[in-house]
Parts: structure tokens; sequence; C-alpha cells
């Protein structure tokens, strides 16, 4: 058995045996122990170590979704991120706070969490190794809670809003994931958070909005919130960190599920080979994701007559508009940016394989694949690696980093960083949020500009070429030829046989409510 069928094996039993209450758990699973056979544990406990962490990483990822909007608001999220970096070395942290995003001109995240008495953050969680050669920014939406603002939604449509920060905590807990395992990638995630409330302060719909960089939106519906905060992170990413590679993850639109149905996410990119290689990865983690077209006739519907940007155009598909709108905040970067609108598959309505009711923790398992082979893929691989004859378009600075290295050139994807232990390995469950929140008082006002301006929509057409391909007629599924699966083991094992009798791998699944931890934040 290869060892990433292991992985699988065992990442689908850690996530199967999730639960999240915040009253007695009723309904455990009865599955306690899993016993795997195998000539030589050696060969795969690697790959269950890296289980683990995905596993973990992923539930995590599911508690910080599932907690409702009472004790979940953007303060409380950003305490959470402090309290799960602080045992990792090598991670810096950033919180801003309404003061500080006031200073340096953060208008989108303002506006939208100006109406709501819990003030907005944003937290930039930074990864990086010494030996990383690739930068790669990650941007999650994070709405803790989204009543529409003054565009208020209907009750069926509100219910679930706890939800709306899903891409957050899967950048946030991909982050931490990558730090665990000590990928040799440096991964910035930013999480704009914020609340969207209805209040005297709220923003209206015909309101301007000035972004970081000073790139103004006219907002003509408040409920098309979560693209505004995502337009100050993305734009602060190319002003300020300047990535090789800039990946967005959003619960963006309803559209996403009438164009794909549930279980899919929506996949845009200009680059063919970041598109294929994240797919591939997302499709190997057992997600699922379809890219979808950025087509140029759509651009026009972005002109305002106020402003630079018309953040909601009412033509056109939503998701496509949505993902139209925000790469117009990718700079120089726009040929080497990734959007994915996940908001269908971030939650599941009922018990499926690993697929628990509720939040799904989608994104996590994909990136954490796509991270772990990157390092090797933009720069060709190691001779006979699956990486290698392949490449993520990079600027010269980087192609030169990586083709001047070849101790990187053969390194491992992920470094073995685990010492031989027994051979029974018995996977245990991650740590869960904690901690209630104390509601801050302080919100930030608003600040719009509406003298921002002439029609100034500037369509530039960087990379023509590549967006055209992403026509209708170019979008295809995945094959299996595109896949390409990764080992975790230790080359050394591979490919090894033994006449040794069976030893078994032991896989045990979490019984005890994920939440245990967190249902202290309510008492």
């Amino acid at each position: 058995m290869a060892p990433e069928a292991v992985r699988g094996l065992a990442e689908g039993l850690l996530l199967a045996s999730y639960r999240f209450r915040l009253g007695a758990d009723t309904d455990a699973p009865a599955l306690s122990d899993v016993d795997l056979a195998v000539t030589d544990p050696e060969a795969y406990e690697q790959a269950v170590e890296v289980a683990r962490t995905t596993a973990r990483m992923t539930r995590l990822a599911r508690d910080l979704t599932n907690m409702p909007s009472s004790v979940k608001n953007p303060q409380w999220f950003a305490e959470q991120v402090t309290e799960a970096a602080a045992d990792l070395p090598g991670l810096t942290l950033r919180v801003r706070e309404p003061a500080q995003l006031a200073a340096e001109g953060f208008g989108g995240i303002l506006a939208v969490g100006g109406g709501s008495a819990s003030g907005p953050r944003l937290v930039e969680l930074d990864w990086h190794p010494a030996e990383a050669r690739t930068h790669v920014v990650l941007v999650g939406k994070g709405i803790t809670f989204d009543t529409g603002g003054i565009s208020i939604k209907p009750v069926p449509a509100m219910k679930l809003m706890r939800k709306d920060m899903a891409g957050a905590a899967a950048v946030v807990a991909a982050t931490l994931g990558a730090a665990t395992l000590g990928l040799p990638v440096r991964v910035t995630t930013l999480a704009p958070l914020a609340e969207n409330m209805v209040s005297g302060a709220a923003f209206r719909p015909g309101d301007v909005v000035r972004h970081y960089g000073g790139m103004t939106s006219e907002t003509t519906n408040s409920d098309a919130e979560g693209r505004l905060v995502l337009a100050d992170a993305l734009a602060y990413a190319v002003q300020e960190l300047k990535p090789d590679l800039l990946v967005d993850l959003a619960t963006l639109t309803g559209a996403n599920a009438v164009a794909l149905g549930t279980r899919t996410g929506a996949l845009y990119s200009d680059n063919d080979q970041l598109a294929e290689d994240l797919l591939a990865a997302i499709r190997s983690a057992g997600e699922s994701a379809w890219r979808m077209p950025l087509p140029a006739d759509y651009v026009e519907h972005l002109g305002s007559d106020l402003a630079d940007l018309h953040s909601a155009p009412t033509q056109g598909g939503g998701s496509v508009l949505a993902a139209l709108y925000l790469r117009e905040f990718t700079g120089d970067l726009a040929d080497r940016w990734l959007h994915i609108d996940m908001s269908a598959p971030s939650w599941c309505e009922r018990n499926d394989a690993e697929l628990t009711r509720g939040a799904t923790g989608w994104g996590v398992r994909g990136l954490l694949r796509w991270l772990a082979a990157l390092d090797l893929a933009v720069c060709g691989g190691a001779a006979g690696s699956p990486a290698a004859g392949r490449s993520v378009p990079l600027p010269a600075r980087q192609r030169d980093r990586c083709l001047g290295s070849a101790a990187h050139r053969g390194q491992q994807p992920v470094a073995d960083r685990q010492q031989r232990r027994n051979p029974v390995l018995r996977l245990a469950d991650g740590a869960s949020p904690s901690r209630a929140p104390s509601p801050s008082p302080s919100r930030a006002a608003r600040s719009p500009d509406p003298a921002a301006g002439q029609r100034a929509v500037e369509h530039q057409r960087r990379g023509a070429a590549g967006r055209n391909a992403a026509s209708p007629q170019a979008v295809k599924p995945v094959t299996s030829a595109s896949t390409k699966t990764r080992s975790y083991a230790p080359s050394a094992s591979r490919g090894r046989t033994s006449s040794a009798r069976p030893v078994m791998i032991r896989v045990r699944p979490e019984t005890k409510p994920a939440s245990a931890k967190m249902r202290r934040a309510i008492r």
C-alpha cells in the first residue's frame, strides 16, 4: 500500500470521528481502534504523522467555523489564532485593531465592520523558515457573522452565517499546519475579520469605500461585503509583502452552489499551471473544485460613474464577477493569483464519509498538499520527481534562486522531523479553540470618500492570452493524468520488501466531542 493511501485512510478516520457540540454528546462514534497490518511500519510512519497534523488542523478549522457568533467575533477569532500559534516556533503574528486599520488605510475592513459593537481586526500570520525560497500569501475572508447589513438577508439565508469566516479558518489552519510540518515554503496568511451588522453606523448602499492603496469602490449592496475586506488584504499583500504567489479562499457567493452544487469550490486563475497544480492537490485531498472562466467581456460591468470600481454589479454571473472584481486588486501579481469561492463546500448538511454535519474545514487538506509539493514544483523538481519538468511562472529572482541550488532541487517535500517511535501509532485529536470572548465596545468610524471620483476603471489586459484561455471552452475537469500524488515516507523505504511478519499500525479516532475545550466559552 502506498504511504499516501495510508495517509488518506488515517485522515478519513480522524475526520469522520469529529463532533462539535456545546451540550452533551449523544452521538459519539462507536469505532475506537483500527489496526492496519503492514510489513514495515517505518515506511508509513511519516505518512501517519502528516495525516495526524492535517486532520488536527482541519478539525481546528471546523471548530472555528462551527462556533456560534454569540461567542465568535473578530476579537475572539484573533485570540484563537494567537493561542494556536503560541507553541509553534518560527511563526510571527500581528493583529491590527481598528485604530491601526484606520491609520494604515484599510477602508474596506473598516466599512464592513463599522456597524458592529465588536470592532474589526486584521490577522497577519507568517511562517518563514530559513530555507524557504518561495513566498506564498494566503488570504481568507473572515466575516464572523453576516446579517447582510442594510441590504439585510432574509432569515433563512442568515441562520448559517456563522460560517462566513470559513475561508479565514482554512488559511490560518493551513499555515499552522505548514509550521507544524516544517514545510520549506514561506507562508503569510492574512485574515481580514469583521462582523457585518445593521446599525446607525453601518455602511450604506451607495457609499464609496477607499481601500488600502487608494483604489475606491462604489458599494451598492452591503451584502456583498466579503469582497470589500478581501480587496484590502489583497492590495496590502501586493504592495507590502510582494509574494511569489497569491491565493485567496472565501465563502463569497451563493452563485457558487448554483453553478457547481454543494460539494465543489469555484476556482479562478489566469495561470494555467498554478490552477492545474492546486486542482490536483485538492483532488488528491479528497476535496473538489472546478476551474471557472474569467471572461474579458464581463470586465466592463465593474465600471462605476462614482468610483474606480463597482463592487457588486448585477449583470452576469455572480461568482465570476466577484472574482473579476478581486483581480483588480492583485496588481502585478494578477498572473500569479488564484481565487477559490468555497461557500458551498464549506458546510455539509449530513454525515457523509469523512464529512460530519456542519463545517467541513474545506481547503485545509488541499492547501497543505499543495504547499508541500510547491517548493519542488516551482523549481522544476528533483530528477525523477513528480514535479520534474513543471513550473509555475515566477519572477527572474525566484527562478535564479531555484536553479542555483542543487541541494534544494533534491530535498524532500516534507522535512522528516519525527523521531522513530513505537510501531503502534495512535492518532490523537488536536486542540480546539477555547476561551470566551470579551466583546470589544470599540468600532472604527468609516470615512468613505464620496468625492473620489471620476470613472477610472483600468481594464488592463494583464496576460491577455492567459485570460482568453480561461474561456468556457477551455474549462475542463481535473483528469487523473494531472493528479500528482507525493509520498511522505522517507525515500529509503520506498519499494522496500520484507519477509518480516506484519506489524499493526493503530489509528485511534477521537471519540470525545471536538468542542470539549470550547464548551467552557459559553458557561
